[in-house]
């Protein structure tokens, strides 16, 4: 007598076709594709703080890939890691670039010309750009950049700034910074009342 399990005639799981012995290629990789997968790179490396190296991959796909879809948010990136990383005044110039080649970036360009600010700021008094920047960014058609850029500018009791602060009083989510930087530079704020 057979054991069971060696009289079924038929295997239980049919064979599966034998794989090739030579490797083929299964795709080709595109340009887009290939600075997709720098792009997620580069992205994952800020996430993990690791801004130099982000930087360094943002700047890669900008040499590589220079008709990639998503250079705008490249460019802008690109700027967002070098303020993490403290590098103002590189940051700041990062900045001016994407907004000078991306002007149709609404959201982004927001963010952009705040970020700016903000690096620039932080430079008054130790870069020739810093407080040119923040004058020429007075100027801006947002009533937000500028009460940003005369925020900075009060920093340093710059009284080019007044004017933009004595506006930024009517703005809920400024009035009491304006407020207080118009008197820290020895001005009388003036109410919404009597402007």
């Amino acid at each position: 007598m057979f054991p069971f399990f060696m009289w079924a005639a038929e295997p239980l799981v049919p064979a599966l076709p034998a794989m090739p012995t030579t490797p083929s290629v299964l795709f080709a990789p595109t340009a887009e594709g290939s600075a997709d997968l720098l792009f997620r790179q580069a992205k994952n490396l800020r996430y993990s703080q690791r801004w130099y190296e982000a930087a360094a991959l943002y700047r890669q796909i900008l040499r590589e890939h220079p008709t990639y879809s998503r250079l705008p948010e490249v460019r802008f990136w690109l700027a967002s890691t070098l303020e993490s990383d403290q590098r103002w005044d590189s940051a700041a110039d990062a900045y001016t670039e994407f907004l000078s080649l991306h002007p149709d970036q609404r959201m982004l360009g927001r963010e952009a010309k705040l970020n700016r600010i903000h690096c620039w700021g932080l430079r008054q008094g130790q870069s020739l750009q810093a407080t040119p920047g923040l004058i020429s960014a007075m100027g801006d058609p947002s009533d937000e950049v500028q009460v940003a850029a005369a925020l900075q500018l009060s920093k340093s009791g710059d009284r080019r700034a007044v004017e933009a602060l004595q506006k930024g009083l009517k703005t809920a989510s400024y009035s009491e910074s304006c407020r207080l930087a118009l008197l820290g530079m020895g001005v009388e704020p003036k109410s919404a009342a009597s402007t």
